[in-house]
């Protein structure tokens, strides 16, 4: 069938739901993403350390507000990030198959993705400047916001906002695709079973959160290297410049570390943040539909 359209208010009220989601999400790992960004560049002072001590040194040579730093460019990012990112997938759910005549699994997939990269794409200067906050320690090379951004465009010019664009779009594809496909899978999967649901299309919280978790790890685990290859290429500031191209960017890292230890650094951090953010994010996009009154019945079949 056609795409209905809707009113303002309700397109408003889909925004604010996946905007919270998100923020919400991004506040319970913080800490973790924080540390993630220093051990992907390979910061320094958190060369070689267990995640417990690179929490630990954190706290010790910054205080409580270093699990923070960047987190309120951050916000800024995450709230239009994950408003478009809920609403453009509930959009192209019901575009695709309209357009091909059939639902499939391949759509879901592409539904995913198409929405992460739309995403991804409006809002990733802010993303970058959260990066080049959140790898200062005790070398300020920014005071803020405002002046990184002043920064960037004054020493780097309008394409220095999107350094590491192309990794990130390739990572996002495989990434949002596979984390909305295998959530909307196990959702479908799960509403068979009258115990774990609210009705015929509204699963109970915790199911939710175990299905967005199993999500969030399949898609990171596969994705990953180019999350490390985006991080090096957007804190290239402080690398005066070797990151020069995704392709490049990826065996330097390779001869540098190798795989293990080079493309796939911080992992096991990344696993330990996945899980909470991504369930958090899904389970609390599905209590703001309930608030809102958004659940669309029809929806089961698409996600």
């Amino acid at each position: 069938a056609k795409p209905q359209s809707e009113s303002a208010r309700t397109i408003v009220s889909r925004l604010i739901a996946g905007g919270i989601a998100g923020c919400a999400a991004k506040t319970v790992t913080a800490p973790l993403d924080r540390l993630k960004i220093l051990l992907q560049a390979h910061h320094k002072q958190y060369a070689n350390t267990s995640i417990y001590e690179g929490l630990l040194r954190i706290y010790r040579n910054e205080g409580f507000r270093g699990y923070y730093k960047g987190n309120g460019a951050q916000m800024l990012r995450v709230f239009p990030y994950a408003a478009v990112q809920f609403f453009a997938h509930d959009r192209y759910s019901k575009l695709l198959p309209y357009l091909a005549g059939q639902q499939s699994e391949v759509l879901r997939f592409m539904s995913g993705s198409l929405a992460g990269v739309t995403a991804v794409t409006m809002t990733y200067p802010l993303d970058l400047v959260r990066a080049r906050l959140a790898f200062q320690v005790k070398t300020k090379y920014y005071n803020g916001i405002a002046d990184c951004m002043r920064v960037i465009w004054t020493q780097e010019g309008p394409r220095g906002f999107y350094r590491g664009f192309v990794p990130t779009i390739l990572g996002m594809v495989p990434y949002a695709g596979i984390s909305f496909f295998v959530f909307g899978s196990i959702k479908r999967y799960l509403l068979q079973f009258e115990p774990l649901r609210k009705d015929d299309f509204r699963l109970y919280s915790p199911v939710v959160m175990v299905a967005g978790a199993a999500a969030g790890i399949t898609a990171q685990s596969l994705s990953y290297p180019f999350d490390v290859v985006r991080r090096r290429m957007q804190i290239d500031r402080f690398h005066q410049s070797q990151y020069r191209s995704t392709l490049s960017t990826m065996m330097h890292i390779y001869h540098e570390s190798g795989i293990v230890k080079g493309l796939f650094r911080g992992l096991s951090l990344n696993w330990i943040r996945e899980v909470p953010q991504v369930a958090v994010a899904f389970t609390v996009h599905e209590l703001m539909k309930d608030a809102f009154g958004l659940h669309d019945p029809h929806m089961s079949a698409h996600v």
